[in-house]
């Protein structure tokens, strides 16, 4: 039986987030193919993670890791509509 991984006990997704950090860098390091860009992905979603209130997650790794991933495609669709305000 698993046991929950979200909430104040766990010290919530910020706590989450500490126990994954190596495991989340190395994510967005292979996800945007730049160590430093990963890093600032990291922390922002840092920023996001320790904003958060302390509501219900059902499965709390899977949510940052689905925050890491929208925050690498935000990042993609900003650089590419920047590209196309460039030409």
């Amino acid at each position: 039986m698993d046991a929950p991984q979200a909430g104040p006990a766990a010290g919530g997704l910020a706590g989450l987030f500490e126990l994954h950090r190596a495991e989340l860098l190395r994510f967005l390091g292979a996800r945007c193919g730049n160590p430093a860009e990963a890093e600032d992905l990291l922390q922002e979603l840092w920023i996001k993670a320790a904003g958060q209130s302390g509501g219900p997650i059902a499965n709390g790794r899977a949510y940052l890791f689905r925050m890491a991933n929208n925050l690498v495609l935000d990042r993609r669709r900003s650089r590419h509509r920047a590209m196309r305000r460039d030409r």
